[in-house]
């Protein structure tokens, strides 16, 4: 039987639609004071973000009619009709938020526009009124929003914990906060400030605020201006980068927005400056006429889509590849083969599986029993070592491995190291095969196993470091840190939390080292802020992550490492592949090299 919903029902569905966890209404709410015009806006959370939200800001308030108007559905004062659409600079213009936020909580509203000598409060309980009253207050608007999905138990039973909850509170507010200078913005938990950014119409004073020094100082300023375009951006040099795409921030008229086709071109210009896999760290303000950009397409405002006649595109493009000409950003030939001290922490550490822009400046202590001197000029003069000897017992192995492993180790053991090929793979000569090597895969394979044992016997070997490692960290990455620090200690990593934007990293694994451990962190942050499963700490995936530490291609070995590598991978349980299932070592026999030369028939 087909029946019509009731108001009352139809508003909630249309409430859940706007309103999906407490981040959403902060978002709302921190929209509208910003289109308000207010030059400061508070931000309090108390105990839970469900319990209790407040946003004070002094913008310019609403009159005693505008107050109670604003909590009808689609009531806005952004626009008039459709047309308004294609002519909006607003962060927000559909007049849903207030009404949605009504219907799933306890809203409290105290308004007061310049032209009153009161404001008005009103108080709701999950959409009908209570209270209305007047009382003296400054010039502004400050809403407080309690017991969210109080009414709707079983959304609320569904909403992610009160500390990513959190987390996703803080992001939402940094994202915001990058794109208007003209605002300051603060972010309270518990009376405690977590998070400001600063009113300063220099960007780059502005950008320090929230992105701190370490990639603020890496970032250059490009500016464009047209009749329908004014573009500033700040792009990173070739020595910063990340693993996802998580620092590239893009903002269209004020607007955070997501849109793959500005990141990509920006992308292909960093192509031949950065380590492949790798993404630009970058801040782009575009200014565009609004009948040039849709942004009405997602329900969050979060995605556009370009028309046709942008031009947004080309430009982009042609300005970045002019920025890049010049001397201010080296090509990765002209980058020292030695990182700088401070540089230590760049995520090339990890990912960069096909290419390296420097030698790493540590290798894991576990494995390496000198650290990586010799050139491979060097290496080439030296007599080659004949593995017949690379262990003293080979019955040790025999028998060990399914399939005909037997064959191989013996084979291996008793073949001879003929070198690196592209100083990415090890090359040996048996009797009637020659055998590859990935160095970098196979290093895989010996940590991942290396670390998966002492993880599951509960048995993480861990080193104190003598002089703790301070890292600053955005606020973002502290509520992610606060999060999941039992986590992290079980992984074997353990830090203190110093001042309102710092961790001391005391401990570390001991397979991955000093450097390799700041790198891993700031590498997690990344890989929990991007994954599918938003904020899902899952050991295993981060260990496989974890392990990419491993020598990588391009890293020159002598021959003491390469004999030490093999001891290693032979012993492993399963030496075939590395972690991710690419093949650590291939067999290429005499006849298949005789065929590509015509000797033999195929």
């Amino acid at each position: 039987m087909i029946h019509q919903l009731t108001s009352d029902t139809i508003s909630k569905i249309a409430a859940g639609e706007i309103i999906e966890e407490p981040a959403s209404i902060v978002k709302e709410l921190l929209e509208n004071s910003i289109d308000a015009k207010s030059s400061q806006i508070q931000i309090e959370i108390l105990h839970s973000p469900t319990d209790y939200i407040r946003i004070t800001d002094d913008g310019i308030g609403m009159s005693e009619k505008e107050i109670e108007t604003s909590l009808l559905r689609h009531a806005t004062s952004k626009i008039q009709s459709i047309e308004d659409l294609n002519n909006s600079r607003t962060l927000g213009f559909r007049g849903e938020a207030l009404p949605s936020i009504n219907q799933v909580s306890e809203l409290e509203m105290i308004s007061r526009s310049q032209d009153q000598d009161y404001a008005i409060r009103l108080v709701y309980h999950f959409g009908k009124r209570v209270l209305r009253e007047k009382i003296g207050a400054p010039v502004g608007t400050t809403i407080k929003v309690k017991n969210i999905f109080g009414n709707l138990p079983v959304r609320k039973k569904f909403l992610k914990n009160k500390k990513i909850q959190w987390a996703n509170i803080v992001e939402v507010v940094e994202k915001i906060a990058l794109g208007v200078p003209t605002c300051a913005i603060y972010l309270s938990k518990d009376h405690r400030q977590v998070f400001k950014s600063a009113k300063d119409e220099n960007r780059k004073n502005h950008l320090y605020s929230i992105l701190g020094k370490q990639i603020t100082e890496h970032l250059q300023k490009m500016d464009f201006k047209s009749s329908s375009y004014k573009i500033e951006g700040y792009f990173g040099d070739n020595q910063i980068h990340r693993s996802s795409r998580v620092h590239e921030y893009i903002y269209i008229n004020h607007r955070y927005v997501r849109n793959l086709q500005i990141s990509k071109s920006i992308e292909e210009v960093y192509q031949s400056k950065i380590p492949l896999q790798k993404f630009p760290v970058f801040v782009l303000y575009i200014e565009i006429d609004p009948q040039l950009v849709d942004v009405n397409i997602h329900p969050k405002k979060h995605e556009v889509k370009l028309s046709n006649e942008n031009q947004l595109i080309p430009i982009l493009k042609e300005l970045l590849n002019t920025h890049f000409r010049g001397s201010k950003i080296p090509t990765l030939e002209e980058t020292p083969s030695q990182p700088r001290e401070e540089d230590l922490d760049l995520l090339d550490l990890y990912y960069a599986e096909k290419t390296s822009p420097r030698k790493e400046e540590v290798k894991i202590k576990s494995f390496l029993e000198e650290e990586i001197s010799s050139s491979f000029l060097e290496q080439e003069q030296k007599e080659f070592t004949d593995f017949d000897s690379v262990h003293d017992s080979e019955d040790t192995y025999m028998g060990s491995k399914e399939n005909g492993g037997e064959n191989w180790i013996q084979a291996l053991l008793s073949s001879k190291y003929l070198g690196q090929l592209f100083q990415t793979y090890l090359l040996f000569q048996g009797k009637e095969e020659i055998y590859l090597i990935d160095q970098h895969a196979a290093h895989e394979r010996i940590l991942y196993e290396k670390y998966f044992e002492e993880f599951t016997q509960e048995a993480v070997h861990r080193q104190l470091l003598l002089r703790p490692q301070y890292l600053k960290i955005s606020s973002h990455a502290k509520a992610l840190l606060e999060n999941y620090q039992n986590s992290f200690e079980d992984i074997g990593f353990v830090y203190d939390f110093f001042g309102e934007d710092g961790i001391l990293l005391r401990e570390v694994p001991f397979i991955f080292g000093e450097p390799g451990s700041v790198s891993f962190i700031e590498n997690l942050i990344d890989h929990l802020a991007t994954t599918e499963n938003k904020y899902d700490f899952n050991r295993y995936d981060i260990m496989r992550k974890a392990c990419r530490s491993a020598i990588k291609a391009h890293d020159p070995l002598n021959n003491m490492e390469v004999k030490s590598l093999i001891n290693q991978l032979i012993l492993a349980k399963d030496p075939y592949t590395c972690p991710h299932g690419r093949p650590t070592i291939i067999r290429i026999r005499q006849r298949e090299v005789e065929k590509l030369f015509l000797r033999v028939e195929s």
